[in-house]
């Protein structure tokens, strides 16, 4: 299984590794034990590896509109068809 290496973007703009340790040392130094940092660390990458379809989508139609307008039309038109062909989808988007 490959190993995914998130990347942080600081207030100033650098980009730097994601490291657990950072955020288990600034939890234990504000009072917090171990375990519950680890808890909260836990939690936090689990949520890093989770992000939803919609998202995804975004970021794609960002890119391509970014390289080719047309294509990003024809992308745009496929995913409006495949939601309309999925009924369940469709449902949830007229909410």
């Amino acid at each position: 299984m490959r190993v995914i290496k998130f990347k942080v973007v600081k207030k100033d703009g650098s980009i730097v590794d994601f490291k657990k340790s950072k955020i288990l040392n600034s939890i234990i130094a504000a009072g917090g034990d171990k375990e519950m940092a680890n808890l909260i660390v836990d939690s936090i990458v689990e949520d890093l590896h989770l992000i939803k379809s919609g998202k995804i989508g975004q970021m794609v139609k960002e890119k391509i509109q970014n390289m080719n307008k047309k294509v990003a039309d024809n992308w745009i038109k496929h995913s409006i068809q495949a939601v309309n062909k999925n009924p369940i989808i469709s449902q949830e988007m007229r909410r």
